[in-house]
């Protein structure tokens, strides 16, 4: 019977100890769900916040565009180059709304180094009002412009974010600030 009594306050004592960790494991438990259950809702929270703000962002951008319909809508490759070519109706006249457009449709097309739209003042017109243009890389306007457009013109293109814009019947000359000239090119 000794043997019995000593071994009994081993097995007690490991029947404890398994007992106590186990219940303290499961205590644990619903603390740690809900820290990681918080965590998880604060991430859904935050990326829908993202999302929110982007999508109010996208919206306010619409917003500040002038009105527009595309009516022409193709891919164009120049020099091996991908772009966009676009013609797109709208009453806009002034370089700043085609600059927006331009900006709008570039950002619309992720994928295209070049983005070459002929502004249109309305769906039927066979002749454009304006013109904008965006290229990711000097190899881009290159390729879309052609051989005319000199390098510093090039140069004066990407210094401006790879933006040219004009209206049409303003005539080829030097680019001042704030200004973009029509290139014969396009």
């Amino acid at each position: 019977m000794e043997k019995v009594g000593r071994g009994m306050p081993r097995v007690l004592l490991v029947v404890l100890a398994f007992a106590t960790l186990y219940g303290c494991a499961q205590a644990d438990t619903p603390v740690e769900k809900q820290e990681h259950t918080a965590g998880l809702e604060k991430t859904q929270e935050n990326k829908a916040g993202v999302e929110e703000t982007q999508r109010q962002t996208g919206q306010e951008q619409e917003a500040d565009l002038p009105a527009y319909e595309v009516t022409g809508n193709q891919g164009c490759t120049e020099g091996g180059i991908p772009g966009k070519c676009l013609y797109v109706s709208t009453e806009a006249t002034s370089r700043k709304d085609f600059r927006a457009l331009t900006k709008h449709f570039r950002e619309e097309n992720p994928e295209a180094k070049a983005v070459m739209i002929t502004f249109l003042p309305n769906k039927f017109a066979k002749r454009g009002s304006g013109f904008g243009a965006w290229f990711a890389t000097r190899e881009a306007a290159r390729a879309f412009l052609g051989p005319e457009v000199t390098d510093s013109q090039i140069q004066s293109i990407m210094d401006e974010g790879g933006f040219l814009v004009g209206r049409v019947g303003r005539g080829v000359g030097r680019r001042s600030s704030g200004e973009t000239t029509e290139s014969s090119a396009y």
